[in-house]
């Protein structure tokens, strides 16, 4: 990935996990859109769809849209059955600890979307505020030198976070397999790695990322882009829609 410009105000700061000022932009035009009173119009939605086509990340965002990566909705859709499974094995257990073990899963799973879907909105709003901070700088009119480094850091734990999110979802569902349970009818999950093809998987599957996928913080980052594209894409389309109706 190119290293972005640097203003004369601006620290150098490790640009190998930062994205490109492009998707910075598009991500800050997309919520900027999202958060006015008013709708957006056609021709809006028109300029961030050509926007983003000339992130970086486009090609992605275009598996994304596909389906041939994981989406958000397809990682966390229908976990519920193998969780009733794992409550009815937790009611005939009596070991303390398996019983600790077995709900200690149940709460992790239950609480990864959220976890999840909050850790990508931290990191695209620390990514939001390096842009603000770069776009006040320029020129040197104002000297944000401290301000960049707090950002980059901020923007470093929030990779961090969604990262050990992830992580956390991927060892529950090994966890749960090793436990037995991939071999009850009801369990959903399919690890996903970079050399399958998501949207060949059944649609009845739970897709969730391998642990071997979070070792690429690159991908991860820009997943999470694309994710927050998509996301956002979807409820400024569904507010023109009803514009629209």
């Amino acid at each position: 990935m190119p290293a972005r410009e640097m203003t004369k105000t601006e620290p150098e700061v490790d640009a190998t996990e930062a994205p490109t000022a492009a998707e910075e932009e598009v991500l800050e035009e997309l919520h900027t859109v999202a958060g006015q009173d008013r709708q957006p119009s056609r021709e809006t939605m028109a300029k961030l769809h050509q926007d983003i086509e000339r992130c970086e990340c486009y090609l992605l965002f275009a598996q994304y849209d596909k389906g041939t990566v994981p989406s958000l909705d397809r990682m966390f859709a229908n976990t519920q059955p193998i969780l009733s499974v794992v409550r009815q094995e937790i009611a005939l257990t009596q070991n303390p600890n398996d019983v600790l073990a077995l709900q200690r899963s149940i709460d992790l799973i239950s609480g990864r979307e959220q976890a999840i879907r909050s850790a990508i909105g931290a990191y695209v709003r620390s990514v939001i505020r390096f842009q603000n901070l770069r776009r006040l700088s320029a020129g040197g009119a104002r000297d944000v030198t401290r301000q960049f480094v707090d950002a980059d850091h901020a923007r470093r734990r929030a990779h961090n976070n969604l990262l050990d999110a992830l992580t956390i979802y991927a060892q529950q569902v090994q966890t749960l397999a090793e436990e037995g349970f991939d071999t009850d009818p009801s369990f959903s999950f399919v690890r996903w790695t970079p050399d399958m093809d998501a949207s060949a998987v059944p649609a009845d599957k739970t897709v969730v990322f391998d642990a071997s996928v979070m070792k690429n913080r690159n991908f991860i980052r820009d997943w999470a882009i694309v994710a927050d594209f998509a996301e956002q894409l979807k409820q400024l389309e569904q507010a023109v829609q009803e514009t629209d109706a």
